[in-house]
């Protein structure tokens, strides 16, 4: 009696979900029962496969649904991981990191980007989509300090900055978006507090302010939906899903994810507020730009030097919130 033949295991690189795949019935294997265990197929074998051959020795090699053969546990070539280090040894921006104990090189994408364009000023309210490891926000805390406030929120565990309040989550979730709205509203929540300077009456200066923000909504016309001007100075957005190598899909969910900043920036933004959005390339760019000028009075793209000169990634500034604008004027596909 001939053994049967194995099941396949197939493992869906979109979800990462593992299924068990039955082989086709043949004279050897129909009357024969099926033994749930599974095994792993061998490199040489074709299972109707007309990728390349491998060169390299995988300990464990699965199919994937195309039928290709994709490898488990691959004993990569040291010479990329050597690449990286030695790329990461010379880049500058990594040492500088290091210096002023960033945590991560891309504080200095944002540091070009404020030089240039003049984003943060003290006692600000910052918002930080997808904040981890929390470069942006360390930036952002050391403008707008000591009276300002950034609230960075991303869908990973993250230790914030000193300072940094933080929510986790995405931002695809109502739920999430409701309560951030409502932690926002309140101007003292998420702030440091100085015990020295606490008081429970007003300040001269805190009752003008009052006043100018009077008169500055009698003359100002509606923004966004609401018809009242959002609680927040800027929304940062540096989201961005784990690339797949294919840069028509990475691109297409870095515009998505602009898209629900933008959405987000709606309804929280000042007049005077400025938006940051971090994009890949690609052909929906045209339309992230146009859906931007909509929106906005002011919009620039940068590269800033930091980033590196391989990379895709370009940073939009948008500045001057537009009066009446609304979403289905921005985004008339729906979904945001």
């Amino acid at each position: 009696m001939q053994s049967p033949e194995p099941r396949i295991r197939v493992t869906t690189p979109e979800c990462g979900s593992v299924h068990e795949l039955e082989p086709p019935l043949s004279k050897t294997n129909m009357q024969q029962p099926r033994h749930p265990t599974t095994h792993a197929v061998k490199p040489n074998q074709n299972y109707g496969c007309t990728s390349p051959p491998l060169f390299f020795s995988p300990r464990t090699v699965y199919t994937n649904l195309l039928g290709s053969l994709c490898a488990s546990s691959i004993r990569y070539n040291s010479s990329s991981s050597n690449q990286w280090k030695d790329r990461q040894y010379r880049d500058v921006f990594v040492k500088a990191a290091k210096r002023d104990q960033m945590k991560s090189r891309a504080a200095f994408k944002l540091i070009e980007l404020h030089v240039k364009h003049g984003i943060f000023r003290p006692g600000q309210t910052v918002v930080d989509l997808g904040f981890a490891p929390g470069a942006w926000s360390q930036v952002a805390m050391d403008r707008v300090s000591p009276t300002g406030r950034v609230i960075g929120v991303d869908i990973l565990p993250s230790q914030p900055p000193p300072g940094v309040s933080t929510f986790q989550g995405s931002m695809k979730s109502a739920g999430l978006r409701e309560l951030l709205k409502n932690f926002l509203m309140d101007p003292e929540r998420g702030k440091v507090q100085d015990n020295r300077y606490l008081s429970d009456c007003k300040s001269y200066l805190d009752r003008e302010r009052e006043v100018e923000r009077e008169e500055e909504f009698e003359w100002m016309p509606g923004l966004g939906e609401s018809g009242v001007e959002g609680p927040v100075d800027v929304v940062l957005s540096d989201m961005l899903m784990n690339t797949s190598g294919i840069p028509v899909r990475d691109h297409a969910y870095s515009i998505d994810l602009c898209y629900t900043a933008m959405s987000f920036a709606m309804d929280v933004l000042r007049r005077r507020g400025v938006f940051v959005c971090k994009v890949y390339r690609g052909d929906q760019e045209y339309d992230l730009r146009e859906k931007l000028k909509l929106l906005f009075r002011s919009v620039r793209c940068e590269k800033p030097d930091s980033s590196r000169p391989e990379s895709k990634e370009v940073y939009y500034v948008a500045k001057w919130l537009r009066a009446n604008v609304t979403k289905e004027q921005v985004f008339p596909e729906g979904g945001y």
